[in-house]
């Protein structure tokens, strides 16, 4: 289990150095050029993004129905199991839940914290 943890934080730090890299770069985009050389910078980061995203990748609407499909035609040849692609499904939910319940007690713990803090100064 500590193993995940570890491999989330890594994920989490990788994907904010991605975001600072790309803030930089949608700067440069949208302030200077002409049109074709903006479109290609746009193409040249979503490809950038693609490659270098550890978490996921981005996907339209027509990719995400196609993957459902692909998807429903395996459990329909028995490749694998609909049992198995739903315990996949829940552990995902189950761990965004932990992410957020962490990120919750972490602000919970900064607001008792600071009501401690406040209440030692007042009894002195």
């Amino acid at each position: 289990m500590e193993l995940f943890w570890n491999s989330v934080k890594l994920r989490k730090e990788i994907k904010k150095k991605l975001l600072q890299e790309v803030n930089g770069r949608v700067l440069l985009i949208y302030n200077f050029g002409s049109e074709d050389i903006k479109k290609s910078q746009r193409k040249e980061l979503l490809e950038m993004i693609d490659d270098k995203m550890i978490v996921g990748r981005r996907y339209s609407h027509a990719k995400f129905q196609k993957a459902l499909e692909e998807r429903i035609k395996l459990i329909a040849q028995g490749k694998i199991s609909a049992i198995a692609l739903q315990v996949q499904d829940e552990i995902s939910l189950i761990s965004q839940e932990k992410e957020c319940i962490s990120k919750e007690d972490k602000e919970t713990d900064g607001k008792i914290k600071a009501f401690r803090q406040l209440e030692a100064r007042i009894q002195k």
